[in-house]
This record gives structure tokens, sequence and C-alpha cells, in this order.
């Protein structure tokens, strides 16, 4: 089966940021955000998003955009490994994901 990135953006020539203790709390909140989505508990999920996320993705928005993941590929069965990478003044965590059909 094949694994997805979940919520990635297209990056070209970005590095991998080095691990640190804020890095390692910046991938337990994105790996609970995927439980989250998975348990449809989709309120919780965005309540750490700051004003720009929560305008751009509310929890109605984010619930259709994993509802559509979910009709495609089936149930969520794991997440796997993840990075992070800096793009600006932000840091971006990839989770890869696995899929029941994808």
């Amino acid at each position: 089966m094949s694994s997805i990135l979940l919520l990635g953006l297209l990056l070209a020539n970005v590095e991998p940021t080095p691990v640190s203790k804020a890095n390692a709390e910046r991938v337990q909140m994105a790996k609970a955000l995927v439980a989250h989505m998975a348990e449809g508990r989709f309120e919780t999920a965005v309540e750490p998003f700051d004003d720009v996320m929560t305008k751009g993705l509310p929890a109605d928005k984010l619930r259709r955009v994993w509802d559509g993941l979910i009709a495609k590929l089936g149930p969520l069965k794991r997440t796997s490994e993840t990075r992070i990478e800096k793009v600006a003044r932000y840091q971006i965590v990839y989770v890869t994901t696995e899929f029941e059909r994808g």
C-alpha cells in the first residue's frame, strides 16, 4: 500500500530543519491533528490554529477535506514518519499517513 503526505505542500529547494525540543513538540502537535481528524474531532483539531489558519481552514472545511480523503482512500490505518521544513517564518510538519486503500 502506498502512503500519502497529508496536508503537505510541494516545495522546492527547502532544507529540513534540525531536530530540537520545539520541533519535537511540533511533530507531536501535527500527529495529534491527524488523530483528531481520524476521530472526527475537527473542532479540537483546529484549536491550536492561529487566526490565519482558522480563516483559511476552519473546522467545517477541514471536515470536508478529510471526508473527501476517507471517501477516496478509506479509513486511516496509521501514521509513520514525519519531517519538518522551514519556509519563511513557518515550520511545516509533514506527517506521512497510510489509508486502507492507498
